[in-house]
């Protein structure tokens, strides 16, 4: 059976936020208190931008909002700084109370958010994660959206990945660890297509639409253009490119001889 993937960019977004939480490599960080021996979180506002970061207060405060409105988790990870890092107190000040002209009003997009089953919620699971996500500096957070595809090498420069992708007329490569969810390939050979001047999201006046449908048997993904009419929408193939798919270790210049 054939396996076609389909990728239409859609403007109903929503926040794709991420964990990469490393319990192998210990490379731990802390975080200092200040004269009094306090350490204050406050919290931030976390949306759909691209954004990532293996900062060590920086991912703190991102788990201080996420943890807003749950007793647990904020106590989980108050224990966890006081015992990591000899503070004496550890205040959290941020808020999601609705008052926007606060300094201190956080919130995590509603997909991630904690309420929406939010991947967050992962560190939660243990101290001994919530420690290796805080304090390791292999450890990573990654912000986003699904209103289209991943920037290219997005994740690469952080993480070891298993596979490098390429589509056979151009020169860059993208990396990926699994490929298991049709999305992230898709993603993937989107970028490379946009990149290149071959997609766009919509044409003028929103008239057009590009959409890529990846056949992973031929490996081949098909460019299709959906013109929009009052009373008509009509399909044009603008293209097709040949990709593959690249273990880690093989030599990627005997794969297009």
């Amino acid at each position: 059976m054939k396996k076609i993937r389909k990728a239409v960019f859609e403007t109903n977004s929503s926040s794709s936020h991420s964990l990469h939480i490393d319990s192998k490599t210990k490379l731990y960080e802390t975080i200092y208190p200040d004269d009094d021996g306090v350490i204050t979180l406050e919290g931030g506002q976390y949306g759909w931008e691209w954004e990532k970061t293996n900062n060590t207060i920086e991912k703190a405060n991102y788990m201080a909002t996420y943890a807003l409105g749950s007793e647990t988790q904020t106590d989980m990870l108050k224990e966890l700084l006081l015992e990591h890092t000899g503070a004496k107190e550890v205040l959290i000040t941020c808020s999601d109370d609705c008052d926007y002209d606060s300094d201190n009003y956080s919130y995590i997009d509603h997909q991630s958010a904690r309420c929406e089953g939010g991947e967050g919620g992962n560190a939660f699971n243990s101290k001994e994660d919530l420690k290796n996500f805080i304090f390791n500096t292999n450890s990573w957070l990654f912000m986003g959206n699904d209103n289209g595809p991943v920037p290219l090498n997005y994740y690469e420069e952080s993480l070891e990945k298993k596979f490098s992708i390429k589509i056979k007329d151009f020169d860059e490569l993208a990396y990926s660890d699994n490929l298991e969810h049709g999305w992230e390939l898709n993603n993937i050979l989107s970028s490379i297509l946009r990149n290149n001047g071959k997609i766009g999201d919509f044409g003028s006046s929103y008239s057009y639409s590009d959409s890529v449908d990846v056949d992973e048997d031929t490996k081949t993904c098909h460019i299709k253009r959906i013109h929009w009419g009052r009373n008509s929408r009509e399909e044009e193939l603008m293209g097709s490119f040949s990709y593959d798919i690249i273990p880690k270790g093989t030599l990627i210049i005997e794969k297009f001889l």
